[in-house]
């Protein structure tokens, strides 16, 4: 299974309310053709990419999740528009600052903590999981301390 077919068998739950997708599934090759972020220069995204893994590898449980605001899907064509980023981890907001200080290209817009969001319960409506397991986003984030939440949105 792919994220196209993962996208296409849950239409009906999200084309309103979005999806979090893993990060790594929604910047795979094979879907970058229909997954938009609003960081579209490749050198820019490699960049982006590379942030996740110091993330990664700054603290190897946090889990890093894209977070749609909108699918099109036409009948042989789909797209999938994103523009936050959620980090479940326990990098301070101050270091995540840190990692994009090189590179203000790609600095987001703003960092909180997902508690402190307005849409916290508007974020999505499923979660696609590593391996394109499927859980719901009530489930996925009661499962989760919300006070290690960061969310970064790029305008």
């Amino acid at each position: 299974m792919n994220l196209i077919e993962v996208v296409k068998k849950c239409q009906n739950g999200v084309l309103d309310n979005g999806m979090l997708i893993e990060y790594s599934l929604f910047f795979d090759e094979i879907a970058r053709g229909c997954c938009k972020f609003s960081i579209d220069n490749n050198k820019e995204l490699n960049i982006l990419k590379e942030i996740f893994l110091k993330i990664r590898q700054m603290d190897e449980y946090a889990e890093i999740y894209v977070s749609t605001y909108g699918i099109d899907l036409a009948k042989n064509n789909i797209s999938i528009y994103a523009d936050t980023v959620l980090i479940h981890s326990i990098i301070s907001i101050e270091e995540l600052y840190y990692f994009f200080k090189e590179y203000p290209k790609i600095e987001p817009s703003d960092i909180e903590l997902l508690i402190d969001d307005e849409i916290i319960d508007e974020v999505a409506e499923v979660v696609v999981l590593k391996e394109y397991g499927l859980e719901n986003y009530k489930s996925f984030i009661q499962k989760r301390q919300l006070n290690i939440i960061k969310s970064l949105y790029w305008d």
